[in-house]
């Protein structure tokens, strides 16, 4: 919700004019308030009136720090020496590529890259980590019941008096207990959420 609130930071940045649609007027209200913390803003229709037909005035000079990180996130200048040079390196892995992330800590809101251009304020990343923490526990349960149904169909072809009838029966048991805990993990995480 607030990567909006980087870009207008950005803008801003470099000596433009950030409007914004009031927060109580929008669909996602959390998205101009974001913005109103990172940047001082004026009233947008005072501020329309204001310049409403003035020409847009000069072209000014792009900071480098943010053509750098334009230029990740589009993936031109994509490298490791670059991404050091806009961040620091996080301990965090990308959600989408897992990829490291560099943390960028030049105002509000903190922002976070990976080297393939993907990009993340801190709450959007936590959302969507979260979403892969989901996702990986389910693909876990449904693996434990896949492996524990097929070692049982094992051991129910292998003759009575195969040792590996036993063998079979024991793993499926272990596996089955790993899904039990992995059902409570996922119970418990939902109680959170």
């Amino acid at each position: 919700m607030n990567d909006g609130a980087a870009g207008a930071q950005a803008i801003a940045r470099c000596g433009k004019r950030v409007l914004i649609q009031h927060p109580d007027t929008g669909d996602s209200p959390d998205m101009p308030r974001a913005t109103l913390k990172a940047v001082p803003l004026d009233r947008l229709a005072t501020r329309l009136a204001e310049i409403a037909g003035q020409p847009c005035g000069p072209a000014r000079e792009i900071r480098m720090e943010i053509r750098l990180e334009l230029k990740i996130a589009s993936l031109e200048g994509a490298s490791m020496s670059n991404e050091e040079r806009l961040g620091e390196l996080s301990p965090y892995n990308c959600p989408h590529c897992d990829g490291v992330l560099w943390e960028i800590r030049d105002g509000l809101p903190t922002r976070f890259h990976c080297h393939t251009g993907h990009a993340y304020t801190i709450e959007p990343l936590s959302a969507v980590q979260e979403e892969a923490l989901d996702h990986d526990l389910f693909d876990l349960l449904r693996a434990h019941k896949g492996r524990t149904a097929l070692l049982r169909q094992m051991a129910e072809r292998s003759s009575a008096h195969d040792v590996s009838k036993k063998l079979y029966l024991e793993r499926a048991k272990l596996v089955e207990e790993d899904a039990q805990h992995l059902e409570e993990i996922i119970k418990s995480r939902r109680a959170f959420a």
